[in-house]
C-alpha cells in the first residue's frame, strides 16, 4: 500500500481535479513562472482514494497514471482503468469498502484527465 501523505496533480488534471472534487479553484498553485509556469493542486491521501474510487468505478472516461520521482526525473508506477483495476487493488481496498459493496475488481481514474 502506498504510504504517501499527499498527492500532487499538475496542468489540465488540477484543474480537472479542483474543479469536480474540491469544487473550487482556490486551493490551486502555480509552479514557477512565465511561460512555463504548471498549475497544481495538492491532493490528500483519503481525497487521492476517493478520487482513484470514483474515476475507476463510477466513471468511464478517465485513466489514472500515477508517477513517482523528483526534479526532472519521473516514472510511471500505476496505470488504472475502468476494465484494468488491479494496479489500484490496494487503494480500492483501503477501508474494505469494496467488499461491503460486493463489487469484483477482477469483472473486467485522470481518458483524457490520467493523473500525473
Amino acid at each position: 500500500m502506498w504510504q504517501q501523505d499527499y498527492y500532487t496533480a499538475h496542468g489540465d488534471n488540477a484543474t480537472f481535479i479542483a474543479q469536480t472534487y474540491y469544487k473550487t479553484l482556490a486551493g490551486m498553485r502555480q509552479l514557477g513562472s512565465g511561460v512555463d509556469s504548471l498549475s497544481g493542486v495538492s491532493i490528500s491521501r483519503s481525497m487521492f482514494e476517493n478520487i482513484v474510487r470514483n474515476l475507476l468505478l463510477e466513471r468511464t472516461d478517465c485513466t489514472i497514471e500515477l508517477y513517482e520521482g523528483a526534479g526532472s526525473k519521473w516514472q510511471l508506477v500505476k496505470t488504472g482503468t475502468p476494465g484494468k483495476l488491479e494496479n489500484f487493488e490496494d487503494v480500492l481496498y483501503a477501508n474494505n469498502e469494496m467488499q461491503v459493496l460486493g463489487i469484483n475488481p477482477f469483472s473486467s481514474l485522470w481518458s483524457q484527465y490520467g493523473g500525473r
